[in-house]
């Protein structure tokens, strides 16, 4: 281990976000060396092709199981069914996290949320007390437009109000960039 790096801490933690884009590989790299159990729930995103949803489980840094997680997919964002699929895939989402949270005995010492739709199934966790501590990632937000068609306005409304419900019940923020603490303000 390089000396550089800070001792390895005795907690446990869950990590949850899409693969790929909300980097939630680059967050497991970084923990699974510096924490004792991590478990780290990859979601598919609904636009992506070719990839698949994981559960992952790490104890002292290694590798110890990884199995498939269901995902759905959109083919078409413009087909009428897009609005139904999407809901779908957001209670996807969240049982998938739910049953790999509840696959692991105890409680975790912390979750991280990646974005608003992992977060607020960290928030039903901690809610259930099957996590001590909640961290909500925040990687995107955005701005509501006159010009925005029914289907985009009704998602970024959907996106405000989970944002919302993380944040205050968040014990703490994470901002990708501080420009999303000021668009929410």
């Amino acid at each position: 281990m390089r000396d550089d790096l800070p001792q390895k801490a005795n907690i446990s933690v869950m990590l949850s976000g899409q693969v790929l884009t909300s980097r939630t590989e680059t967050l497991e790299e970084y923990l699974a060396p510096r924490v004792e159990s991590l478990v780290v729930v990859g979601l598919a995103g609904a636009f992506h092709k070719n990839v698949r949803g994981r559960c992952a489980n790490y104890l002292s840094g290694k590798k110890e199981e990884e199995r498939p997680v269901l995902s759905f997919h959109v083919a078409d964002r413009r087909s009428i069914l897009a609005p139904m699929m999407l809901v779908l895939i957001f209670m996807n989402y969240l049982v998938q996290i739910m049953r790999c949270a509840f696959s692991f005995c105890g409680t975790f010492d912390a979750f991280i949320g990646v974005s608003c739709f992992s977060a607020f199934a960290g928030v039903l966790l901690k809610k259930v007390r099957k996590c001590r501590t909640l961290i909500y990632y925040s990687i995107d937000y955005y701005p509501l437009s006159p010009s925005d068609g029914w289907f985009s306005w009704m998602t970024k409304r959907l996106f405000y109000e989970l944002d919302r419900i993380c944040v205050l019940n968040a014990d703490s923020v994470w901002h990708i960039t501080p420009k999303i603490a000021e668009a929410r303000a």
